[in-house]
């Protein structure tokens, strides 16, 4: 059934585990024999060539990815905010689940925190945003527990661009692979935009602003000649009002669903004190714009933000961008991520062309995301769940445009 090194290998912790288990054997068997039959499924899938080193990787990486426990906020620790600690107590305070999933090792720490969604019928959707890459043998620990949810997939939007696939051996020529029994499928089911603008903020902001569209450069002079005032908000009582007014202000000019002010408050108290910043741009004394930026370690993200209709000829968004981006260079920041932005050959017909366009002018670079790729473990929900979506969102825009039109 097994090849010389398998054998070998299948025998000796097979001896480790009687060494081990001799005083208090049948306690030791009674949890360990489903761990080792497991082991040997695994086994006979892996390549003869590098059979022992996988295998150990295997072994070592299931014993140490476990459910994470309250202690393990100490330990927590992501280059992206929304797999920060705090992310999930907000979720969990809007009335999202969340499971967070810790791997230790004597190298480096892994973390992944999953949420769970209800579909109706009793089935839920897992869905891990913007983490690391999980691999083969911490998807075989995540999987069971998002089971037990009635999850019929685990959702993945990695924080990873598509140039990356190759480091992780990702088949994206491929719509649907099966990897020792996960089944992968390449999703239509996308929660976040495929792509977005990074700009560089190592240079010197000379440098930076040379690198930005001639328009863009024009109008952040424009605005700095009618003494346009950029404030940081985040320690004021009036900030957060202040930004979910103009916030709402856009929702309703340019038609679109967004979340309700619960919902922004949960989010502002909860990632304000490390991970989020407010700024409102003024012309005498009248607020026109107003961004919720969030930070890493490494970058700043352009999160939420709304804008007036009122003295637009001031150009106050494009001085609050200029001045939020300086702000994070000022911060140690490497990058500028804008959080979103249509495919490079979009069509200019497209709603948010003109957004796009505005975010394109600060010279970022244009960056596309990895694929949704869903982990797919009841077949036919997640088969009826793809029919449902597309139906789903037509009906969100209906409603978004009977909303706004009654406003």
């Amino acid at each position: 059934m097994f090849d010389k090194p398998r054998s070998l290998f299948l025998s000796v912790s097979a001896i480790v585990t009687w060494k081990v288990c001799g005083p208090i054997d049948s306690i030791c068997m009674w949890v360990l024999f489903p761990f080792v039959t497991k082991i040997a499924t695994i086994a006979r899938t892996v390549p003869r060539s590098n059979t022992i080193r996988r295998f150990i990787y295997i072994v070592y990486t299931i014993m140490t990815t476990a459910i994470a426990k309250d202690t393990d906020r100490k330990l927590w620790q992501s280059d992206h905010p929304l797999q920060s600690w705090e992310w999930g107590e907000v979720r969990k305070k809007v009335g999202i689940l969340v499971i967070r999933f810790i791997t230790i090792d004597k190298e480096k720490r892994r973390y992944f925190t999953v949420t769970i969604h209800s579909i109706g019928f009793g089935k839920t959707m897992a869905y891990l945003a913007r983490s690391v890459w999980p691999s083969e043998a911490e998807l075989n620990v995540i999987i069971p527990v998002l089971k037990t949810y009635n999850a019929i997939a685990l959702k993945l939007e990695p924080d990873m661009y598509i140039e990356q696939s190759g480091e992780y051996h990702i088949p994206l020529l491929y719509r649907h692979w099966n990897n020792n029994g996960l089944e992968f499928v390449r999703s239509n089911a996308s929660i976040f935009g495929k792509h977005t603008f990074l700009v560089d903020l190592t240079p010197s902001e000379e440098e930076i602003l040379r690198r930005m569209k001639q328009k863009t450069r024009y109008n952040i002079r424009i605005a700095q000649k009618h003494d346009v005032v950029v404030k940081d908000l985040s320690s004021s009582k009036e900030g957060f009002d202040t930004f979910f007014s103009l916030y709402q202000d856009t929702q309703h000019r340019q038609k679109y669903l967004g979340h309700g002010k619960d919902y922004h408050r949960a989010v502002w108290d909860g990632m304000k004190e490390k991970y989020s910043k407010l700024f409102v741009a003024f012309y005498k004394g009248l607020p026109l714009a107003a961004y919720h930026i969030m930070y890493s370690d490494t970058r700043a993200f352009y999160v939420y933000g709304g804008t007036s209709s009122e003295q637009k000829q001031v150009m106050a968004s494009n001085l609050l961008m200029w001045e939020v981006i300086r702000d994070a260079k000022k911060q140690g920041k490497r990058y500028f991520d804008m959080w979103g932005a249509l495919s490079e050959n979009y069509d200019p017909k497209d709603p948010w062309s003109g957004f796009h366009r505005f975010k394109e002018g600060y010279g970022g670079r244009h960056m596309t995301y990895m694929p949704t790729i869903d982990v797919v473990m009841d077949k036919l929900w997640y088969s009826l769940f793809s029919l449902a979506w597309p139906i789903r969102n037509k009906l969100l825009e209906l409603k978004s445009i009977l909303t706004t039109s009654h406003v």
